[in-house]
């Protein structure tokens, strides 16, 4: 089938072509920002150091360190969609079984009105795994469209990977491949974004790129949430939902 109109989909044969747009766009970045033409820009490494973990209530507005840099391009905020739009089904493929969370299409316009970008980033493996085609996958995200319009939200992008695991492809979360190419069709700065999903392998591309990180405690994320263990790295907050994370991340000051 054919891919979604207005999605994104990202083939291992791209992974080259994005990493060589992504090195160019380093090198332009880090040239501006000696020239003093944009401010706050630093190349990070994928290696971040820990931090202490704080948990929020819900709409706290807490400050830490790292917040988003007084950049000139709009911020944007990368959305994982199972578990964290909407309530976990396994290989949801059925419009119908699509359910936005509590408190998600509210989030979701309060960043809208705040002039940021929203990016929903997916990994769709159902899709190789031939479980379901893209036209389904299409009526599942034009219902969630749909359902989001209604209480005045939008998502500006979808960014999908639709690999199995074992095709070991550069855009399937864990990987960065989704975030650089919606970071370079978007013409954005990484230092001036965030990322929200209920796994760490949702947050972990996004940290790599220097996103403020935030595991949210629906879908899989209570479960994530105890296992600290497990981590690799330190999430910036642990909040209860996508509700709390917006008010989170908009209050900060």
């Amino acid at each position: 089938g054919s891919v979604p109109p207005g999605d994104r989909v990202a083939s291992m044969d791209s992974n080259s072509q994005m990493l060589k747009r992504t090195q160019s766009f380093t090198a332009v970045a880090r040239t501006l920002a000696k020239r003093g033409l944009i401010w706050g820009w630093r190349a990070r490494s994928a290696r971040q150091p820990q931090k202490k973990l704080h948990h929020f209530a819900p709409g706290a507005a807490k400050r830490l360190s790292g917040r988003l840099c007084n950049s000139p391009t709009r911020p944007v905020v990368f959305l994982d969609r199972d578990g964290t739009i909407n309530a976990e089904v396994n290989y949801l493929s059925d419009p119908q079984e699509f359910r936005l969370l509590p408190g998600a299409a509210t989030a979701i316009r309060r960043f809208n009105e705040a002039g940021w970008h929203v990016v929903v980033v997916t990994n769709q493996s159902g899709i190789g795994r031939g479980y379901f085609t893209w036209e389904t996958l299409n009526s599942i995200h034009q219902r969630m469209r749909e359902e989001l319009a209604a209480e005045g939200a939008r998502v500006d992008g979808i960014y999908i990977c639709p690999h199995r695991p074992e095709e070991k492809c550069g855009c399937r979360k864990p990987n960065t491949g989704l975030f650089d190419q919606a970071l370079g069709e978007l013409g954005l700065i990484t230092c001036a974004c965030a990322v929200i999903g209920d796994k760490m392998t949702d947050l972990e591309p996004g940290k790599k790129k220097g996103c403020t990180a935030i595991l949210v405690e629906t879908g899989y994320g209570a479960e994530q949430a105890a296992n600290q263990t497990e981590w690799t790295f330190v999430p910036d907050a642990v909040l209860p939902d996508l509700h709390a994370a917006a008010e989170w991340l908009l209050n900060r000051k």
